[in-house]
């Protein structure tokens, strides 16, 4: 019996938690994703009750109402760090992205607030037998696209970078203004874990057409298939605005650019 009791009192002591929550705080965004055979809204709740034009809609807690019972999700549950959905069409989700990762296990993506850079990547798993929530993936991937892949998703990522190169150069006696931007690859999560995509990289590369082939591209970043790593992951970005060329090279992260490299690619 006395266990009986201290259960009843904790899920009236979840309960009142949860509804003092509610009542001090404001939605900021919701969606409804299929989690088994149910409809789970979730919805990213703030303190803050107003939202300025263009404002990314962040909250410090996350709700999903199971049954139309409210209760709090893993995820942030402290509240100390600020999330939003990671909005965009998927199989699972009405109006963010949620991905089928095993036949028990289905990811909703949701975005960290990591100012002054992008915001990074969390997961939040679900078992799809339960319908309850599962383990939650917090990583350092800075992302602002993701999309179906198989087995489970594919994303964008970049390197958090705080000093950026600038300045002028001369390649082939031609006078550019030059500077060091992201380089974007891409990473793949399936059941198996994290693994950066070499083919997906590639095909998203916005400057592709410089490269004679996949291989080519990845004999340049020095891609190593035994560690599924890339080497060379700074890209420099070269224009002559009246000549209306434009110039990259893509080099490891100590280079310093002088404009005499051999590997700039030019169009």
């Amino acid at each position: 019996m006395p266990i009986f009791f201290l259960m009843m009192s904790l899920a009236f002591a979840n309960e009142d938690e949860v509804r003092n929550l509610i009542e001090k705080t404001f939605t900021r965004n919701n969606t409804y994703c299929k989690i088994g055979n149910e409809r789970i809204e979730i919805q990213v709740r703030s303190v803050n009750s107003k939202t300025e034009p263009g404002e990314k809609k962040y909250g410090e807690h996350i709700f999903y109402y199971q049954n139309e019972i409210p209760k709090i999700l893993p995820l942030n549950r402290d509240g100390l760090a600020n999330y939003r959905l990671f909005e965009g069409q998927s199989p699972i989700c009405s109006k963010s992205l949620g991905f089928q990762i095993d036949k028990n296990l289905i990811a909703v993506l949701f975005l960290k607030e990591n100012n002054p850079h992008r915001d990074t990547l969390t997961l939040q798993v679900f078992n799809n037998d339960t319908t309850t929530p599962d383990k939650v993936i917090d990583t350092e991937y800075l992302t602002e696209k993701a999309e179906l892949f198989d087995g489970g998703f594919i994303f964008d990522s970049y390197l958090e970078r705080t000093k950026i190169q600038m300045g002028k150069i001369k390649i082939q006696e031609i006078e550019y203004t030059y500077q060091d931007r992201d380089f974007p690859f891409w990473i793949s999560y399936n059941k198996s874990g994290f693994s950066i995509s070499p083919e997906k990289t590639f095909e998203e590369f916005p400057f592709k057409e410089l490269y004679k082939d996949k291989n080519d591209f990845l004999n340049e970043i020095q891609w190593n298939e035994k560690e599924k790593k890339i080497q060379n992951n700074i890209l420099f970005v070269a224009v002559n605005h009246k000549l209306k060329k434009e110039c990259i090279l893509i080099a490891g992260p100590t280079q310093k650019v002088t404009g005499s490299e051999a590997g700039w690619r030019c169009r």
